[in-house]
């Protein structure tokens, strides 16, 4: 396998993959089977920005049933079996209702200076998936 410079030639040599399969397509339709937005999509090809975090890793990998971008970046897939599914391989609207439900949290806990797994991070987080629509069953039996 090649090895790639920088992930702007990873995403370049995608795109071209991409278009000779799909026939030629824009930057922007290419940008939403990523999960990405176009002006995030042209930052990576233009050099701009040159990691990205795990999980939009992942989303991208799982759209292009591609793990060697996870590579480039020192990634790793999580086990099969781990109990954990990877948020991109869910519909697209689970992921986005997801997705924000999660940004929410992380800007809510950060802002306050609260860890996630504490009793408060945990109501905090509890009560952000609540507004997106997300519940639970309890599985305690009391």
């Amino acid at each position: 396998m090649m090895k790639m410079k920088n992930i702007a030639d990873w995403f370049e040599k995608k795109y071209l993959e991409w278009q000779l399969e799909h026939g030629r397509k824009s930057l922007d339709e290419f940008a939403k089977v990523l999960h990405i937005s176009r002006g995030y999509l042209s930052q990576i090809l233009n050099g701009d920005k040159e990691k990205i975090g795990y999980k939009s890793a992942l989303i991208i990998s799982d759209a292009l049933n591609d793990d060697s971008l996870l590579e480039i970046l020192n990634y790793s897939r999580p086990e099969i079996g781990s109990g954990k599914i990877s948020l991109g391989s869910l519909p697209p609207e689970i992921q986005e209702t997801l997705t924000s439900a999660l940004d929410e949290i992380e800007r809510t806990l950060r802002t306050r200076s609260i860890q996630p797994d504490s009793p408060e991070g945990l109501e905090i987080s509890f009560s952000v998936l609540k507004k997106f629509g997300v519940s639970f069953k309890s599985n305690s039996k009391g």
